[in-house]
């Protein structure tokens, strides 16, 4: 019963070279395509490392800009200010200005009143007063 069940089993299996070859041939081929599959691999990784630096150097740019952009705005903002305060200072000194000359002219005017109060009373006093030498007098003496 044994040696029944051998020769079966020599049917089934085929010879050895045979089987060699075959698998030699596979290998060959599945050699290329391993070389095939490490070559698209490299070329895939290669692509990957190029877009990823790609995507770092423009986040580089665009943070560079962004910090360009901040730096510019806070000049703008600092010169603006600095306008306004300006601007201000101006505003106070030409009010300043003005109420000085006010006060000036005021005291111009106070002071011309005060000398025609005096003049008119010395007029009134001279005998040779009358209305008509008071208002010659008078557009002399008033601005």
């Amino acid at each position: 019963m044994c040696a029944l069940i051998d020769s079966t089993e020599n049917m089934t299996i085929p010879s050895v070279p045979s089987k060699l070859a075959k698998y030699s041939r596979v290998g060959r081929r599945s050699s290329k395509k391993r070389k095939k599959k490490k070559k698209r691999k490299k070329k895939k990784e290669e692509k990957r490392k190029k877009e990823k630096k790609k995507r770092k150097t423009k986040r580089k740019k665009t943070k560079k800009k962004k910090k360009k952009k901040k730096k510019k705005k806070k000049k703008k903002k600092k010169k603006k200010k600095k306008k306004k305060k300006k601007k201000k200072k101006n505003i106070k000194k030409k009010k300043k200005k003005k109420k000085k000359k006010r006060n000036i002219i005021k005291n111009n005017s106070n002071a011309k009143k005060e000398t025609y109060k005096k003049e008119s009373y010395k007029l009134e006093q001279s005998p040779f007063f009358t209305v008509n030498t008071e208002s010659k007098w008078r557009n002399t003496l008033m601005y």
